[in-house]
């Protein structure tokens, strides 16, 4: 995980090593229902501050902390008012604060009519679970009708099953994209990128 690294890094030059903090990583692989267990948990444990990257794990965390003193560093969490459920720009909350990316995912598209302007059919493999996944399918949606493109979703809420929706995708499109990283679905990169050269 990128941010993962890049956060781990800061840490430890700033020097706090395992003997002035106590660090306890989790991963919730993508999952909505792992992300609440695992808050709950730290919550329960009397953590200081949850650090949560991804969406679920974002909106998992803000529930878990509601009316505690555990402070919350989100990452990644696209639309922080629709993840989130709270304008913090607009009236900033004591113990929650963090940054966030809006991936341009028209831009994908645009490269990929730059690479081939033949394109006609753009599969897009996407995580109902995700609301960075979900609201970038809406833009894509919307972009593929202003330029003619015919796109076909297939959703993706399990890595292991990446290699049948890939291969449910890949014969009838001429490119094949996966919406949203730090989720399922960027998890599964590796399957959905290898199934897909096999299949052209």
């Amino acid at each position: 995980n990128i941010i993962r690294d890049a956060l781990m890094s800061r840490i430890e030059e700033w020097g706090y090593n395992s003997e002035r903090v106590n660090i306890n990583p989790k991963n919730a692989k993508g999952s909505a229902e792992e992300a609440e267990n695992i808050c709950r948990q730290f919550v329960s444990s009397k953590v200081d501050l949850i650090i949560a990257i991804s969406p679920e794990a974002s909106k998992a965390a803000a529930k878990a902390i509601e009316n505690t003193d555990v402070g919350l560093i989100f990452a990644d969490t696209g639309d922080v008012k629709s993840t989130l459920g709270m304008d913090i720009s607009a009236a900033p909350v004591k113990n929650i604060t963090g940054v966030t990316v809006l991936h341009p995912v028209n831009n994908v598209l645009d490269f990929a009519l730059t690479v081939n302007p033949e394109l006609k059919t753009f599969g897009v493999l996407y995580n109902p679970d995700n609301s960075v996944s979900v609201s970038s399918l809406n833009s894509l949606k919307a972009y593929f009708t202003s330029k003619e493109i015919e796109g076909k979703v297939m959703p993706l809420q399990k890595s292991e099953d990446a290699q049948n929706a890939a291969s449910e995708l890949a014969p009838p499109v001429h490119e094949i994209y996966a919406i949203s990283v730090y989720s399922v679905v960027y998890s599964s990169v590796k399957v959905i990128s290898a199934d897909t050269l096999t299949a052209k």
